[in-house]
Parts: C-alpha cells; sequence; structure tokens
C-alpha cells in the first residue's frame, strides 16, 4: 500500500476520521495499523495535513472514512524514508 495524504479543516476532526478509521485509539495513540506522521497546518496552504504510512492493507470501510487527498500533492512537505 503507498503511502496517504490526509487533509481535513482541522485537528479535531483528523483525529475523529483517524479513530473512525481505527489508525488511532480513542486516547488518539497509534493501533499499530498505520505510522502517523502529524504535520499539522502548512504555510500558505488550508487545513489540517497528515501522512499516513499504512502497515497492513486498510479495509474499503477504514479509506472510506479517511479524508484521502485526490490527487497526492506533487510537492509533499514531508515525505517517508
Amino acid at each position: 500500500m503507498n503511502d496517504l495524504y490526509l487533509k481535513t479543516d482541522n485537528a479535531f476532526e483528523m483525529a475523529l476520521a483517524l479513530i473512525e478509521a481505527g489508525v488511532w485509539n480513542e486516547d488518539q495513540k497509534p493501533t499499530g495499523v498505520a505510522c502517523v506522521d502529524v504535520v499539522g497546518e502548512i504555510v500558505d496552504k488550508s487545513g489540517w495535513h497528515v501522512n499516513l504510512r499504512p502497515m497492513q492493507e486498510l479495509s474499503e470501510a477504514q479509506l472510506s472514512v479517511l479524508p484521502i487527498l485526490d490527487p497526492p500533492p506533487a510537492n509533499p512537505v514531508r515525505v517517508w524514508f
């Protein structure tokens, strides 16, 4: 699975999405489903940004609740190595 770039209006909405997808638990701690890189606000870009690297195949139900940027950014602010 490829890295995913997520965007919501604010941190609260992002937390809700990550919890609903099972990426975070109710305490906003990782569940082991994916590595999470909270980028937060980006200068001159609206919204709250998170990079996600799934550690296992995500289900359609999980993917459907994640606010995935489509198309992904051409030049991400941060990338995984």
